[in-house]
């Protein structure tokens, strides 16, 4: 077994014994002292089994190859952002690469989280670009008992339901990839008028993409809109190839139903095949 290797194991058991010492003592006074103490030395054994691996890279003299593929790059991307992710104790970032612009996904507790992961990933070498759909969820704050009884609203409801009943695996994911890649299409004073018109929850999965170096052209077509929610979408496989279609224009119409006010608007920012979507919910051609 290698030093590294035991490194690693050694912080994880130690974390996980002091784990079960304390679990079993009162939570209160000292007790409770003691609990908050081992949460936080098992979220550094992890940040600690995550940063090991690259360090040991990083002394041994080697160097990535800025020249590799996207499957590399995006390996890459991920292994950095692991180790932001796990400090700070919430699920790994989606990550995706075309073309050496990475794309990223997932939720973070504060915005600032969220600007510490895009410079990270524009660092990375290979990297030429990073297209971030990372949004603020504020119940990665919360305890796990108060964030389970977050009710969503109404509108946010009803596109997953849609979103669900045309086969997506994970219904909020692919709300988050169909808005995220429509609106980013979007003028910002249609994007604006459109979510004056939501709820906040919603207003949160349409926030535009942030863009750092390179970046891809917007969708124009119905194809390319497909193609931009399954880029976003990467590997949380939330939505099917089979399925893109069907969940994009279910949930491009569900939303329309929710604000009509903002019709007339949409069609005229829209290009023609996207405004033929939003109105119809269909893919129409000349």
């Amino acid at each position: 077994m290698s030093a590294t290797r035991r490194l690693v194991q050694g912080a994880l058991l130690g974390a996980g014994v002091i784990g079960a010492a304390v679990a079993a003592t009162p939570d209160r006074g000292p007790g409770r002292w003691m609990r908050r103490a081992t949460a936080r030395i098992a979220k550094d054994a992890r940040y600690v089994a995550s940063a090991v691996p690259g360090f040991t890279y990083r002394i041994s003299g080697a160097h990535p190859d800025p020249d590799a593929g996207d499957d590399v790059v995006a390996e890459r991307v991920r292994a950095r952002l692991g180790l932001i992710t796990a400090h700070l104790g919430i699920p790994p970032m989606t990550v995706h690469s075309i073309d050496h612009i990475v794309v990223i996904e997932g939720a973070v507790p504060r915005r600032r989280d969220a600007l510490h992961l895009e410079r990270a990933a524009m660092a990375v070498r290979g990297v030429r670009g990073v297209e971030s759909h990372v949004h603020e969820d504020d119940t990665l704050l919360r305890s796990e008992a108060a964030a389970s009884i977050v009710i969503p609203s109404l509108a946010l409801a009803e596109l997953c339901e849609a979103a669900g009943d045309a086969g997506a695996r994970d219904e909020r994911a692919a709300v988050h990839a169909v808005l995220c890649a429509f609106t980013d299409r979007l003028p910002a004073a249609a994007r604006m008028e459109l979510a004056s018109h939501l709820p906040a929850d919603v207003r949160a999965l349409i926030a535009p993409a942030r863009h750092h170096g390179a970046r891809m052209a917007p969708p124009r077509t119905v194809a390319e809109l497909v193609l931009a929610v399954l880029a976003i979408d990467g590997r949380a496989d939330a939505v099917a190839t089979d399925d893109a279609y069907a969940v994009t224009a279910a949930v491009i119409t569900t939303l329309r139903g929710l604000v009509p006010e903002a019709t007339a608007e949409m069609v005229t920012a829209l290009p023609r095949e996207l405004a033929d979507l939003w109105m119809s919910g269909e893919h129409v051609t000349s």
